[in-house]
């Protein structure tokens, strides 16, 4: 199956009441069918993101995410995206289009839909990278 991609911009908050467009690209691939990456290629070094596809369906209603990535409405219209390099570095904080995350969101459960991801994840590969790692592993 295809990748699946969408364009939008985004607001990133610079001050307390300031923001400055960025441009993101949101990807979702069958392949690995729980994450979608959101990628800001227009950064002076472009950053991308992976996260759970149902954090950010969730994060559209109600709070979501306990990790590096949180979501959460403003409004009907906004969803706020906070996204932390884990290291105490900072904090992006960034506004999206709600229509926007919907679009791309319908277009991923069409490939994919609600429930179905694990018949898409090729397990023997994922397995065998694991074993290739030592994952799995009984000596010490």
């Amino acid at each position: 199956m295809d990748l699946i991609t969408a364009r939008t911009e985004m607001r990133l908050q610079t001050g307390p009441d300031t923001f400055r467009a960025v441009k993101a690209e949101l990807s979702y691939s069958p392949s690995d069918p729980y994450a979608v990456r959101c990628l800001f290629p227009d950064e002076a070094s472009p950053v991308s993101w992976a996260f759970a596809r149902e954090l950010l369906a969730m994060g559209l209603f109600t709070g979501s995410g306990d990790g590096d990535v949180h979501i959460e409405p403003v409004d009907r219209h906004r969803v706020h995206l906070a996204f932390s390099d884990g290291r105490g570095a900072g904090v992006a904080l960034l506004q999206a289009s709600a229509r926007d995350l919907v679009g791309f969101l319908v277009h991923t459960y069409e490939a994919v839909p609600l429930g179905s991801e694990d018949r898409h994840v090729d397990w023997d590969t994922c397995i065998g990278l694991l074993l290739d790692r030592g994952y799995g592993s009984t000596t010490p």
